[in-house]
């Protein structure tokens, strides 16, 4: 569902726009979460990006989307370390 969310918003927003900047955090995370953390470093780059280039310095969402990023950072260290 997560990734239909991401191409409707796509569509209906564009690729650059922060509802979509969004989309891509919680499929992010949820890949994160099903072990694709690759995938998840993606999206969540992605997300990163577009809300740094649209969002005023210091909006809470970037906040949000920096530490899901780091997040998914640290798991993947933690693998690679095993």
């Amino acid at each position: 569902l997560l990734e239909k969310a991401v191409i409707s918003a796509e569509k209906n927003f564009g690729e650059e726009h922060p509802n979509t900047a969004v989309r891509y955090s919680n499929l992010a995370t949820v890949l994160k979460d099903l072990g694709d953390y690759t995938g998840a470093l993606n999206f969540s780059g992605k997300s990163v990006e577009i809300l740094k280039r649209c969002l005023p310095e210091g909006h809470p969402n970037i906040k949000i989307v920096c530490d899901i990023y780091a997040g998914i950072q640290q798991q993947m260290k933690k693998i690679s370390m095993t």
